[in-house]
């Protein structure tokens, strides 16, 4: 008696297995990557970038498209979150590889953005990237981004207080959160301290 059961047991996980697959047809965004350039097999040359060396003058937005053959898509640049260009692309198969390119100087350090929308405006993909000067590493940027997510978090902490002002518990949780930026901003400026000593080096 118990066979039956295990043969629907098996045939439900087939069919829920087979759901999680796109149809052939069905519109999907298979890959989009933000990289330095494109092999000549039409594949991203990095993976996606998430820290970009101003130096390096450009990079590309790269994306597969399932399923949208004949629709219009664009690929959105934005600096800071201002538009500095939109690159208008008309899918030409149901497997459409694509990309586009900007340029990068020295004058644009900071937040870029870019997005992959449809006809309609929808956002279909986005991915964000930080642009720095050249000789700044990941871990600078990390910590840096720690240090203002501690100042977000006091802030919270203080507001917390002023709305319960009988409730010991969220001093408590501000000293605690104190002490970690404190230690975070210390932490930044040692680093800081290593990196213009470097640059110095490097001048002389």
């Amino acid at each position: 008696m118990r066979l039956p059961t295990l043969v629907i047991s098996i045939a439900a996980i087939a069919a829920l297995l087979t759901s999680s697959v796109p149809a052939a047809d069905e519109a999907y965004v298979a890959q989009a990557v933000i990289t330095t350039g494109v092999t000549a097999s039409a594949q991203p040359q990095t993976d996606n970038l998430t820290i970009v060396d101003y130096t390096i003058g450009s990079v590309m937005f790269y994306t597969e498209i399932n399923g949208l053959s004949g629709e219009v898509v664009a690929h959105r640049w934005f600096y800071e979150d201002q538009e500095v260009s939109s690159i208008t692309i008309q899918l030409s198969s149901n497997n459409s590889l694509n990309w586009s390119q900007s340029s990068i100087t020295p004058s644009q350090l900071g937040k870029w953005e870019v997005q992959l929308v449809d006809s309609d405006g929808d956002i279909l993909a986005v991915r964000r990237f930080d642009v720095v000067e050249s000789g700044r590493t990941v871990n600078t940027i990390v910590q840096e981004q720690a240090v203002d997510s501690c100042s977000v978090k006091l802030a919270g902490l203080r507001t917390q207080i002023e709305e319960h002002p009988g409730v010991d518990y969220y001093g408590f949780l501000y000293e605690k959160q104190a002490i970690r930026c404190a230690e975070g901003q210390k932490e930044q400026m040692i680093r800081k301290q290593s990196e213009n000593k470097r640059q110095l080096q490097t001048n002389e």
